[in-house]
């Protein structure tokens, strides 16, 4: 997850994908478990696209979804 021109982007799986891609990923997902790992590059992500994706993957399913910014060695 980052900020690129003012815009929320979430990466999976090595690609770009939009917020309905994300929902439908995550649905899949979230009957196997309850409960999300999100990662960002940037430790300054804007709040808007944190609380978006967290929205996202509570409409998915998840009741639980651990955040956290990568270290700089993982970047």
């Amino acid at each position: 997850m980052r900020e690129k021109d003012g815009a929320c982007v979430t990466t999976f799986e090595g690609r770009d994908v939009t917020n309905a891609e994300v929902l439908e990923l995550a649905r899949v997902r979230a009957g196997k478990t309850h409960e999300a790992q999100v990662a960002t590059k940037a430790a300054d992500t804007p709040w808007r696209c944190v609380a978006g994706l967290i929205y996202t993957l509570q409409m998915a399913g998840f009741g639980k979804i651990n955040f956290s910014a990568l270290p700089p060695s993982r970047r």
